[in-house]
């Protein structure tokens, strides 16, 4: 057995332990009076259903939770931030007390928190989609209603994803797919390569079933196209956040000695991966920070590196954007580049590429895609393609 497969079975151990393990609490005084938490029916029209929790305690109804600020006026526009979830949690985690303890986490953000169910879907597509397809439901049906139902500050300066274990993964691929509304992302503990030969034990463990029902077969096409090294081009004009820990206890964190050991052993094995898509996407020119640090993967760890985000990085800022000059990278069948939304006629198994220069668009890969304009016009290619993007004069 090779080291890395050694690795993995340690960490997907790990995983499993950890959901009987009691995490300390986050001390402090308590939230102030006027912040609400509110619990909203988000239900999917589509093909997202959550029939198999891991824990015999979690729902199966797509909900949210979302965190009002402090003196919340419903007539005032807010910044955003979504915060997602790791697999063995589900939408309530970030605001039990337990565990993201999200009112004195985030305590006096600005900002309205909205904290999604993403089962254990790893927040994409599933190539086997039975049930499984959260990247469309977060774009064309979470994020929609979240939008009618509060009001929020326009501009991707204003919008923010971040995540924990499985939800850093997710941060950072949904960003990458959308990066025309997200201008900030951030990973915390991520799973970032989800796709390595290494993670097969861990993911195929989680998954409750083999890693081709997710992404097809390891090195193919569609798991290509949602591997972050794949798609560091995506985020070239996004603020990225990465943070790990070393394996190490925090003496602050006062971890029981039997956790310690697996959750540390767990934090190793993505501190690696962390280096390298750090250093893939800093090659690509992506804004990215990264912080290593003492740290083991559990809540602890992540109520600190979420309000260190806060205090001394910033979780909005004025991301670099050039929205006339792009590359984008998916294998989805639907969604929108930046500007220009898209649709292939069937969902592509290999990453396409599309890239603007100015007024014109190229397309590059296999199918045949609608392009539409932000001023409504529409055309039909045959990738590949070259060609105009402006509306024809009347």
């Amino acid at each position: 057995m090779s080291t890395a497969t050694r690795r993995a079975r340690w960490f997907g151990r790990a995983c499993a332990a950890t959901l009987a393990v009691t995490l300390p609490l986050l001390g402090g005084a308590s939230a102030r009076a006027d912040q609400a938490l509110l619990t909203i029916d988000v239900p999917s029209a589509g093909n997202v259903d959550v029939t198999q929790p891991l824990l015999s305690n979690q729902v199966r109804t797509l909900r949210a939770n979302v965190l009002l600020p402090d003196g919340y006026d419903p007539d005032v526009a807010y910044p955003v931030l979504y915060l997602l979830h790791g697999i063995s949690d589900d939408y309530r985690a970030w605001a039990d007390h337990t565990r993201g303890d999200v009112r004195r986490t985030l305590e006096g953000l600005p900002a309205i928190v909205v904290m999604p169910e993403g089962g254990r879907g790893f927040y994409l597509n599933w190539l086997a989609r039975q049930g499984r397809d959260w990247e469309r439901y977060y774009f064309d049906e979470l994020i929609p209603a979240i939008e009618r139902r509060f009001r929020i500050l326009p501009g991707r300066q204003h919008h923010t994803i971040a995540g924990a274990s499985m939800g850093g993964y997710g941060a950072l691929r949904l960003a990458s797919q959308l990066p025309g509304y997200f201008g900030t992302a951030i990973s915390m503990s991520g799973f970032l390569e989800v796709g390595e030969a290494d993670a097969s034990p861990i993911t195929d463990f989680m998954l409750g079933g083999p890693f081709t029902l997710l992404l097809g077969p390891r090195g193919g096409g569609y798991a290509r196209g949602h591997e972050l090294r794949e798609l560091r081009e995506n985020l070239r004009d996004t603020r990225v956040l990465i943070t790990v820990g070393n394996g190490a206890m925090d003496p602050a964190a006062r971890d029981p000695l039997f956790s310690a050991l697996f959750l540390g052993n767990s934090e190793r094995f993505l501190e690696r991966h962390a280096v390298t898509i750090r250093r893939s996407l800093a090659l690509a020119g992506v804004p990215v920070s990264f912080r290593r640090q003492s740290g083991l993967h559990s809540w602890w760890y992540w109520r600190r590196d979420l309000r260190n985000a806060v205090r001394t990085w910033g979780v909005f800022g004025d991301p670099e954007a050039s929205p006339d000059r792009w590359t984008y990278r998916t294998v989805a069948e639907q969604g929108r580049a930046w500007d220009l939304g898209f649709r292939f006629a069937a969902t592509p198994r290999s990453p396409v590429v599309l890239r603007r220069e100015g007024s014109v668009l190229e397309g590059q890969g296999v199918g045949t895609v609608e392009i539409t304009t932000v001023d409504g016009c529409r055309f039909t290619a045959e990738l590949p393609f070259s060609r105009p993007v402006t509306c024809p004069a009347d």
